[in-house]
């Protein structure tokens, strides 16, 4: 999976097809959300109208984390990014917040930091756990989590024939709880 053609489709065209779909929004679920989300939350989104979301496996498609002070920070085709909960929110159909079963502040922190210092790190297009210094979104989570405390299982291979983390192994993380969830 290394070939111009594929690199060019991964960046290029698949991040910037959408499908007509605007399911309508409950604002007030959006406030709800601000007043449980806490750094170091792992959130993940099911988004209906990207064509991204039929190609990765699982009912889930994507994962992030909250750094606090009403941002995420995720990756995306193009790399690293830091956006607004309420953005991350509006663009997805479904979504959950999963925190830590044994929650510590310290730790939180130190996952949102380590979130925030990978800065400029490129997408994985290879999915590809450790081999690059690039990143896919829930191998960022890995990342922070550098302890594994969520519990994640590697052995999510979705037939790529090594270990993956997808989005769907994050929302099924053993060590979380889900303490918002519309999927």
């Amino acid at each position: 999976m290394s070939t111009w053609f594929y690199r060019f489709v991964s960046r290029e065209i698949i991040p910037r097809v959408y499908f007509w779909f605007n399911p309508i929004k409950d604002y007030g679920e959006l406030a709800y959300l601000h007043t449980i989300v806490q750094p170091g939350d792992f959130l993940t989104s099911t988004t209906w109208n990207k064509l991204s979301s039929l190609i990765i496996p699982g009912k889930i498609d994507h994962a992030a984390i909250y750094v606090g002070e009403g941002m995420v920070v995720e990756m995306v085709g193009t790399g690293w990014q830091r956006v607004s909960l309420d953005d991350f929110w509006r663009h997805s159909t479904n979504m959950a917040v999963l925190r830590h079963t044994y929650w510590c502040e310290n730790y939180s922190w130190e996952m949102c930091g380590r979130a925030n210092s990978l800065e400029g790190t490129r997408y994985d297009l290879q999915f590809r756990i450790d081999a690059s210094p690039a990143l896919y979104c829930s191998e960022l989570l890995l990342v922070c989590d550098y302890e594994n405390r969520a519990k994640f299982n590697l052995g999510d291979l979705a037939g790529l024939g090594y270990k993956y983390l997808s989005p769907t192994g994050v929302f099924n993380a053993r060590g979380c709880e889900k303490v918002f969830n519309t999927h």
